[in-house]
């Protein structure tokens, strides 16, 4: 935009409506239909000029539009008592077009909605809509949606806002004065191993100290007028999405696991009706019974565990195809072995590797019992950290016996580890 172009916003800017010359709200009323034209919002080639027209008609803050337009409902409200028909109808015009205006306004320049003459100008806005609410107003539902939704983003906005209390010594009078912006905002670090900031540095599986804290996931709003703790608007939606995601994908089996870690380290039973409503399989009596170095696969467990009790009845070939039948412990699905570590629970994540029923093979693991041996799946590590090898050699070499979980749908392929 060009400095005339510049100097004609400005001037526009600064008129003083007088409803006995319906020319000066003419203007008006051109002006701000223009601006808020549905093909010149969602024309790409004048976005950016677009953006900087709204960015002069606000002013800091959103200053100069509050300013305006209250000069402009007062000059409709000062003439109330002698307007005519045609004033009506431009009032209406030029109302729709204010109310249009400071919605658009208040979309694009975020610190407008926490003006604090935001409040008076939209009472001065239900005084011309009251004013319109004759038979002349052809438009008045319109215009009672539209200033709905300014009041909701202004309400939205001071709920971002904390009353500043000061005490008087005497008495228990109260002094509120004013506000202040913004809320304290919690910031993401320290709450366990895997409370990161940065969420480059945060591991996308479940961490043991993550799974065992309890508490609830640091998750913000994806409202862009709520509180976060980056300015940039691209790393925010990046990090509230990320952590939105990886919340839905893995707050089952935080919570799952959790549940589990309780009843192991209090030694108290998990019920049947507990166990349904975890929806999860769940095996007991689970070890490492062998660790091999596959020539594709390469570093893999094969872990053993108790046959569930519908089994326990079938024969060797009814084993066979209700394994074969089942969708449990998939082939790349997520399972985890959790163990105690003295009176610690610790949870294992492993990825299902080979889900076997030939009972023929000589080695390997296999599905269906081979004499008094238990049923046994092949897996490898979830993650390759130096931590997770040596747990599982710890859990091998020490026999350490625990509960398998398989969590049905859960398939760390599909999303990046």
């Amino acid at each position: 935009m060009n400095a005339y172009g510049s100097r004609l916003l400005h001037a526009t800017m600064r008129i003083k409506p007088n409803l006995q010359r319906l020319g000066s709200f003419q203007g008006i009323q051109d002006f701000l239909s223009v601006i808020t034209d549905p093909s010149i919002l969602d024309c790409l080639s004048v976005e950016t000029y677009l953006g900087t027209v709204y960015n002069i008609v606000s002013g800091a803050n959103g200053v100069r539009a509050i300013s305006f337009f209250t000069r402009v409902c007062d000059g409709f409200l000062l003439a109330k008592h002698d307007t005519c028909t045609q004033g009506l109808e431009m009032t209406s015009l030029c109302f729709g077009g204010m109310l249009d205006t400071m919605y658009e306004l208040l979309c694009r320049e975020k610190r407008a909605s926490l003006h604090p003459d935001l409040s008076a100008l939209l009472d001065r806005f239900d005084e011309v809509l009251a004013l319109l609410g004759t038979p002349a107003s052809q438009d008045l539902q319109r215009h009672t949606d539209r200033l709905a939704r300014l009041q909701r983003i202004a309400d939205l906005s001071s709920d971002r806002l904390v009353k500043e209390t000061n005490q008087y010594e005497q008495g228990a009078n109260v002094y509120l004065g004013g506000h202040v912006f913004p809320h304290d905002i919690p910031f993401p670090a320290g709450r366990h191993d895997n409370d990161h900031r940065d969420i480059s540095q945060i591991s996308i599986l479940p961490t043991p100290g993550e799974i065992s804290h309890g508490e609830l996931e640091y998750l913000l709003s994806t409202d862009c007028r709520q509180p976060h703790f980056l300015d940039d608007p691209v790393q925010r939606y990046l990090d509230i999405h990320f952590r939105l995601l990886r919340h839905d994908i893995l707050g089952p089996l935080k919570d799952t696991l959790g549940t589990l870690m309780l009843s192991l380290q209090q030694q108290i039973p998990l019920l049947k009706s507990q166990s349904k409503s975890l929806n999860a399989h769940i095996y007991k009596e689970a070890s490492m019974a062998h660790i091999a170095v596959d020539g594709r696969r390469g570093f893999e467990a094969h872990v053993s565990f108790t046959s569930p009790t519908q089994l326990n009845t079938k024969s060797k070939t009814e084993q066979k195809q209700w394994w074969e039948n089942c969708k449990r412990l998939e082939p790349g699905g997520l399972v985890s072995l959790v163990c105690l570590d003295g009176d610690r629970p610790v949870p294992f994540l492993l990825i299902v590797t080979d889900k076997s029923t030939d009972s023929s093979k000589d080695r390997g693991p296999c599905l269906t019992s081979k004499s008094h041996h238990k049923p046994t799946i092949g897996a490898k590590l979830a993650s390759n950290s130096q931590t997770d090898l040596q747990w599982l050699i710890k859990i091998y070499q020490g026999k350490i016996h625990g509960i398998l979980v398989d969590l049905p749908g859960l398939i760390p392929a599909t999303f990046s580890v």
